[in-house]
């Protein structure tokens, strides 16, 4: 039997212009959800979406970019694919605006230059709302002007010296470049954007009032590269371990990368076959259901627990002339923030590796020569905690709690909080102790109060 003439049931996602589809896709499975529950539209949106900060030169908060979390297609992926990944973009983007955008920050989001020529740009329109846009032609750039005069706000990406927007700087009040690129120098009113940033002198750079995204500002240690890689992982671990085989198929559908290598394994004597199989999903029904659960959990584990199990993990402090906080073991000089234990864990908590946190914790803690009043888990590297990590978590609150010693995160992302209040454990650390960023926690921690979160 081929792949071809495999015809699992059909699971469609929902979009602003998603259409028909050639082959069967899935999305609840994959984030989770169970196919006979009730599915909310603001579970889905917090499942789907996540919201990156931007800052300015003092570290300040400035902006959010709206961005969707576990992309479907690569880079230089399949159109259907990265068709679906922007309708999913737009969906909760349209069902943010519909219950009011009441965050007080601009709001960027990027899309394909097609959707400018759609009502839906309109339709969407809100004073925070910054529409991203690479305007790779003359027609690009005039349907931004006409909408730009109808009321929207863009930011164009510069690319380069492209003549389009070298050539009108002084149109748009926010412009995107990469942080390689040196600033143009026909730019003294440009309030420019700056992705990519990892060295602070990067900054000294651009002129005042420009933001910054990067992880010079929020700590990550994953490119969003790996971290897609590494949320595609756990996707296929849970689809492993709870979804029927054609669940299992067009997850490799969907990862034509992933495939190759299940099918690698496949055809090697782990996968047993008692004769090659020319395709991942070929594979797979010649595996039958537990071979194949067994299979595909080997590949999602493969070079994952090795990296996971004993994680890098450090403790944060302040350097001077560098925003943000940074590791000691890089830098000795830091200077620590009194009464607080900065700690950043650089792996999702799940079985393999939560007690080396809570045993590294308490090490920190004990090793800390101060007094501690507030323990701060940076937690953008932490994309997933499972039901193993949440116990294990639940005995280091407890230990705090023992201790008299607060507990808080600063940048965990939205379904990682879905995760937590899963597990009873979101309230139990309150929603006063999760802060959007490292820098907005140690503030709260200083005003000696609760701070704000995230959206």
């Amino acid at each position: 039997m081929s792949n071809d003439e495999l015809t699992p049931a059909p699971i469609f996602g929902g979009g602003i212009n998603t259409g028909s589809f050639e082959q069967p896709v899935v999305v609840t499975q994959m984030l989770g959800i169970g196919p006979a529950e009730p599915i909310r539209e603001e579970t889905l949106r917090a499942r789907f979406l996540s919201f990156e900060p931007l800052f300015d030169s003092a570290s300040r908060l400035a902006a959010y970019e709206l961005v969707l979390r576990g992309r479907l297609a690569a880079a230089e992926g399949d159109d259907a694919l990265a068709q679906m990944d922007e309708d999913m973009l737009l969906t909760g983007l349209y069902s943010l605006v519909q219950d009011g955008l009441t965050g007080e920050l601009p709001l960027l989001v990027r899309v394909n230059p097609g959707v400018l020529f759609t009502d839906f740009p309109a339709q969407v329109n809100h004073p925070n709302l910054i529409w991203i846009v690479a305007v790779d032609s003359e027609a690009i750039f005039a349907r931004m002007l006409a909408l730009r005069d109808a009321g929207l706000h863009f930011c164009p990406i510069l690319r380069g010296r492209d003549p389009h927007v070298v050539d009108s700087l002084d149109l748009w009040p926010h412009v995107m470049c990469s942080a390689a690129l040196a600033p143009p120098a026909q730019a003294a009113a440009t309030h420019f954007i700056i992705e990519g940033v990892a060295q602070a002198a990067t900054l000294e750079r651009w002129p005042e009032g420009t933001w910054f995204k990067g992880s010079l500002f929020t700590g990550e240690t994953l490119t969003r590269e790996e971290d897609q890689s590494l949320a595609r992982r756990l996707d296929l671990l849970a689809v492993a371990m709870r979804q029927p085989l054609d669940t299992l198929i067009n997850f490799f559908k969907l990862n034509p990368d992933m495939g190759q290598r299940l099918l690698d394994i496949a055809n090697s004597p782990a996968g047993a076959l008692s004769r090659p199989a020319d395709s991942a999903g070929h594979a797979l029904v010649m595996m039958g259901r537990q071979r194949a659960q067994r299979v595909a959990i080997l590949l999602a584990l493969a070079n994952f627990v090795r990296i996971q199990w004993r994680p890098h993990s450090t403790e944060l402090g302040e350097v001077a002339g560098i925003p943000g906080y940074h590791d000691l073991e890089r830098h000795p000089e830091a200077r620590l923030v009194e009464g607080l234990l900065i700690v950043r864990y650089d792996a999702p908590l799940f079985f393999a590796n939560a007690p080396d946190f809570a045993r590294r914790l308490a090490e920190m803690l004990t090793n800390a020569g101060r007094p501690i009043e507030r323990v701060l888990v940076v937690g953008n590297p932490i994309t997933d905690i499972d039901s193993t990590g949440a116990e294990v978590l639940t005995g280091v609150i407890d230990d705090l709690d023992r201790r008299d010693v607060a507990f808080a995160f600063a940048g965990l992302k939205g379904p990682v909080k879905d995760r937590l209040r899963s597990y009873g454990l979101y309230d139990r650390i309150g929603d006063e102790n999760f802060y959007p960023n490292t820098i907005s926690g140690v503030e709260a921690h200083l005003r000696g109060s609760g701070g704000p979160t995230s959206p």
